[in-house]
């Protein structure tokens, strides 16, 4: 029979989280490292306590690799687009969606497997991005910084077959870890009315006013005179389709997303 703890009070405004809010709002992706190793017991506790995340009825359909051999780092960049922060990191979690362990248990209790569905294939992909961002904050309450990596699944096949993964395991993203030798400025985000919504969504287009208002605040921070600095590159990155061949790769990693 569990144990149920007493939960403590909600701090009232202005008391406590104060150091989580602020992390969050000067929270930047951190691409230069310094060569200065990450003590094991601190990877294993900012891993331990990711692992607090949620998951979905308690599957924890997830896995993380811990990476540090500087040739498997390099390896790693080079699947990921050349990326330097990858190949320079003195460590790399790779998260990884993960439905072979349940069919493993599955099967250790007698059971068949009901095929993969979308739904389960949903609540993997969400478990390991929950377990992956916890242990980015994790991360930088220590003083570390980091940066997504979701470049490795340009090539999931051989990110696959380097990780040696079993069938029904990809790799969602990675996450790389170190000391920063620069850390940037937090990337102003969309104005909340764009995002944020009470109680309906509704039909009506975005405000475009409020989305010249972001292109000017994003020219502003990469220092350009770029009237369309946001909206103008996201019009461009979808008008070519990426990754048309990752729902065929999967499938040929035994993931199935019916």
């Amino acid at each position: 029979m569990s144990q149920v703890q007493s939960a403590e009070p909600l701090a009232a405004e202005g008391q406590g989280g104060a150091d989580l809010f602020e992390l969050l709002a000067r929270r930047a992706s951190v691409r230069k490292f310094l060569p200065q190793p990450i003590p094991e017991e601190t990877l294993a506790r900012i891993v331990d306590h990711a692992r607090r995340a949620p998951t979905s009825s308690n599957l924890q359909a997830y896995s993380i690799l811990v990476v540090r051999e500087r040739a498997s780092l390099q390896a790693l960049a080079a699947f990921a687009g050349g990326q330097r922060q990858v190949a320079e990191a003195p460590a790399l979690l790779v998260f990884c969606a993960d439905l072979h362990r349940l069919s493993e248990v599955v099967a250790l209790r007698g059971g068949s497997w009901p095929g993969d569905n979308l739904d389960l294939s949903l609540v993997a992909v969400t478990d390991a991005a929950l377990v992956g961002m916890s242990a980015s904050l994790l991360a930088e309450s220590l003083g570390l910084g980091s940066v997504m990596i979701g470049g490795l699944r340009n090539d999931p096949e051989g990110v696959a077959s380097h990780l040696a993964l079993p069938p029904r395991v990809f790799v969602l993203f990675g996450l790389a870890l170190g000391v920063p030798a620069e850390y940037p400025p937090a990337k102003p985000r969309l104005p909340e009315g764009l995002v944020v919504f009470q109680e309906r969504y509704g039909e009506a287009p975005p405000d475009a006013a409020a989305i010249a208002e972001y292109d000017q605040h994003i020219a502003h921070f990469h220092q350009n005179d770029n009237p369309h600095a946001w909206s103008g590159r996201v019009a461009a990155d979808m008008a070519a389709p990426k990754r048309l061949e990752l729902r065929a790769q999967l499938a040929r990693l035994g993931w199935q997303f019916k």
